[in-house]
């Protein structure tokens, strides 16, 4: 599997194909191309249970404009979205919320 590019979700049960639309229609991996963007969690590795969701994780040195570029993109297409910041030294975390992958 290639955590980069999600197309093996296409491949998978019915939960991992319907992801996949998700992240192809609001355009996460190409709207984040910069970040070194990876997908994880328990959707991608078919243990995911009821409520599962995805993560995406990205790579940023300045998470104040990583930040901002990604809200301006969200608020753009009317997609309400939570950032939440652990910030701890040198290490960020920026969390979005989009959308819940239902059963």
């Amino acid at each position: 599997m290639n955590f980069r590019n999600p197309a093996y979700l296409t491949r998978g049960n019915a939960r991992q194909q319907r992801a996949y639309r998700a992240l192809q229609s609001l355009g996460i991996f190409r709207i984040l191309r910069d970040y070194t963007t990876i997908l994880t969690g328990t959707i991608p590795l078919n243990i995911d249970i009821h409520g599962s969701d995805l993560d995406v994780i990205c790579a940023a040195h300045d998470l104040e404009a990583f930040t901002r570029a990604v809200t301006c993109v969200w608020c753009a297409r009317g997609i309400s979205h939570r950032v939440r910041d652990n910030q701890r030294g040198r290490v960020g975390h920026r969390k979005f919320r989009l959308r819940r992958i239902s059963d």
